[in-house]
């Protein structure tokens, strides 16, 4: 597909990513691999067919890449941050904005952050999402779309003031969601978020990264006391090997950290990557957890379609890769930032 052509529809899930601004020295070393991983995520939800995807981008860096995307994926526009998911709204059907406010950055800078995509998102003329107090970071939000969602007991400490009946009653408002389980944190996560934990591959399937031995026991009595039978549990067989950057712990080999829309699943891989390969990952690794989320969630015409996104390890390494990096959004919000990269402007 041209630069020229038109790959995004009004009425479907949207994805959005946010490249590192070309003024932002925290990233200044890793922009230029972060925005080829984008470039070809982007990619690979165009050709997958079953998304739109937009590009949040600085001027600058719209030139960069102008001629390597569809115009229409690109809107000129300055977010703070590249961790999409962690200050956008959380749900799908019913998204609710919660308080980015996590204890590894200053309240000013996390408010910044969380208000620069706001204030795009207004700016486009429509914030069609619940707003609350509660201290979450979207990170920290798994949910099925439907009835279900699960966080981490890091909300607990993040809201100190509130119960645990409080939390779980405000996200239940929020979310329009019946069912809330909180599981316990890996006591060496920085963030403490879920999304590196688990991931509902359909409304009853649930597939469970390799959790440590200090929270194994404790996840699966969480996760059987909150879904019983009611749910399909599928233990992926990744490989993850835990290294530090700048004190936040890599993602690589994190098959689980994978974005879930209500007609795809895109599935990190990182076997196609050198330095990925050097530390134990492979492409003979990847099929085999590709295979187990097909083989979970079935061949019939409805099913999902599983997408593999390769990610590089100068991207894993930094604490995330596909679902920490993107935005699903859905419903007015979502058709408006599509019309406004139609048009050129919000």
């Amino acid at each position: 597909m041209s630069a020229s052509q038109q790959s995004n529809q009004l009425g479907r899930v949207t994805v959005v990513l946010a490249p590192p601004s070309s003024s932002n020295a925290y990233y200044a070393s890793s922009r230029n691999v972060i925005i080829d991983f984008m470039v070809v995520y982007a990619k690979k939800i165009i050709e997958a067919g079953r998304d739109n995807v937009i590009v949040l981008v600085d001027k600058e860096t719209k030139k960069t890449i102008g001629e390597r995307l569809p115009r229409d994926v690109l809107l000129e526009a300055h977010v703070e941050d590249i961790w999409m998911r962690d200050f956008s709204p959380a749900g799908l059907n019913s998204q609710a904005l919660f308080t980015y406010r996590p204890n590894y950055l200053s309240a000013n800078d996390a408010r910044l952050i969380q208000r620069s995509l706001t204030d795009t998102v207004a700016a486009c003329g429509d914030t069609n999402f619940r707003g609350s107090n509660l201290i979450l970071d979207g990170g920290n939000v798994v949910d099925n779309f439907i009835d279900s969602a699960i966080v981490t007991d890091r909300v607990l400490k993040d809201n100190p003031t509130m119960s645990r009946a409080s939390i779980e009653q405000e996200l239940r408002l929020k979310l329009n969601y019946s069912r809330i389980a909180i599981i316990p944190s890996e006591p060496d996560d920085r963030t403490g978020h879920s999304d590196g934990m688990v991931a509902f591959l359909d409304k009853k399937i649930l597939a469970v990264s390799p959790p440590t031995t200090a929270v194994e026991a404790k996840l699966w009595d969480s996760l059987r006391q909150s879904f019983g039978n009611d749910t399909t549990f599928i233990s992926l067989n990744s490989e993850y090997k835990d290294e530090v950057w700048r004190g936040y712990g890599s993602a690589c080999g994190l098959h689980v950290n994978m974005l879930a829309t209500d007609s795809a699943l895109y599935v990190p891989t990182f076997g196609a990557d050198a330095e990925n390969q050097q530390r134990g990952q492979s492409a003979a690794k990847d099929a085999e957890v590709l295979g187990q989320i097909r083989a979970a969630i079935g061949g019939g015409i409805n099913a999902k379609k599983v997408v593999e996104v390769p990610v590089p390890f100068a991207v894993c390494r930094m604490g995330g890769s596909v679902r920490c990096l993107s935005w699903a959004a859905k419903g007015p919000v979502a058709d408006r930032l599509v019309e406004s990269a139609q048009t050129g402007r919000c």
